[in-house]
């Protein structure tokens, strides 16, 4: 859950639309003042009543992660294909079940000035559990690549958030950041 964001379940549900699809899920309880709204972000986590006198519990149940080899394997067919995205421009992701995928972008007219109109960035990816690393393994025009590994780095890791047959929902694992949504342009066989 991004940081300063609203626990309540409702809010939850509406930031993130997969969330209300979990099966699997875990609770939690946080004991909020009783002047503070539930849609305050004030988290006391393993406190009791006795801590926060005046304090009313809240209780919240979250999605918990993966389990299982099934729940863990079931995303993988899920990303294999071609999508694509308009975050920064145009890309065509296409992945592979080798564990090797292609990303083809044609950047922004401010993103152009820094690495050029066109570039290629071939790629190493894993899936563990809902995490999605991928590592930049080559590319072109090489000049353009080294300058984008300079800035963002070689691996880039995401959270799986939600695989639909048309759509791959997923956002930044290690930063708050928006989710980006991939469209299917063509199913694996293709």
């Amino acid at each position: 859950m991004p940081k300063n964001k609203c626990w309540h379940p409702d809010c939850v549900s509406k930031e993130w639309p997969s969330v209300r699809n979990v099966q699997s899920k875990v609770s939690l309880t946080v004991y909020l003042p009783k002047i503070l709204p539930v849609c305050f972000f004030v988290v006391c986590v393993g406190c009791s009543p006795a801590t926060h006198p005046g304090a009313e519990s809240v209780s919240l149940t979250l999605p918990s992660p993966p389990n299982s080899a099934t729940d863990q394997a079931e995303p993988v067919g899920g990303i294999i294909g071609t999508w694509e995205a308009t975050q920064f421009g145009h890309q065509v992701l296409t992945t592979r079940p080798d564990g090797t995928a292609t990303i083809k972008m044609s950047l922004t007219p401010l993103a152009a000035v820094l690495y050029g109109r066109q570039v290629t960035l071939d790629l190493r990816w894993t899936l563990d559990g809902q995490l999605l690393t991928q590592h930049i393994i080559g590319g072109s025009p090489s000049r353009s690549v080294e300058k984008l590994i300079a800035k963002f780095g070689d691996t880039q890791k995401f959270r799986v958030l939600e695989t639909k047959r048309d759509q791959l929902l997923v956002a930044k694992a290690l930063a708050d950041s928006h989710p980006v949504c991939w469209t299917a342009v063509a199913p694996p066989n293709q």
